[in-house]
């Protein structure tokens, strides 16, 4: 009973744009609890299992998300800081900017093939894709957790591509 309302609960959350991270106490009848904004900010805590089933899930969710301090809106800079935008730190130069966008043709033969390294690199991180959506449960850590895996394999794949020569287009 108390399950199928936490799963509520965690519904309503999700629907509005919070996480919320619930695990049954194993000495005491209580569920601990830590929900999060899209800001990372967050508040814990516990409720009874008495709490769980004599509430509505609607008015909990709304209870919980309560609980989450306000950031302050609107803050800005003192006006006396001023970034440092000199010249010599915002000038890459042709070269190296050749070398970030130009096209790096994969080689399949040779010292520095690349194509054999792709290819590794896609099944070490399709194995690890397929462990962590075996062990992790539903929710927006395991969306985070996916999306940066999908960040790590586009640069790890970016710095095997950067090892062959740019091509001319």
């Amino acid at each position: 009973m108390t399950q199928r309302i936490i799963n509520e609960i965690n519904l309503i959350l999700r629907g509005d744009g919070y996480l919320g991270e619930f695990h049954k106490d194993p000495n005491y009848d209580r569920w601990n609890y830590m929900i999060a904004d899209e800001e990372g900010v967050s508040a814990s805590g516990f409720l009874t299992g008495a709490e769980l089933v004599s509430s509505r899930p609607i008015e909990l969710a709304q209870k919980l998300i309560g609980l989450i301090p306000k950031q302050p809106t609107g803050w800005e800079p003192p006006l006396d800081v001023v970034p440092d935008v000199s010249p010599s730190r915002v000038s890459l130069g042709a070269e190296e900017i050749e070398h970030r966008f130009g096209f790096h043709k994969a080689t399949i033969e040779g010292a520095n093939a690349t194509l054999p390294l792709h290819r590794d690199v896609r099944i070490l991180f399709r194995r690890f894709a397929e462990e962590l959506d075996a062990l992790l449960v539903p929710g927006r850590a395991k969306s985070l957790a996916f999306t940066h895996l999908e960040d790590a394999s586009m640069w790890s794949h970016k710095a095997i591509a950067e090892t062959a020569p740019v091509v001319s287009e």
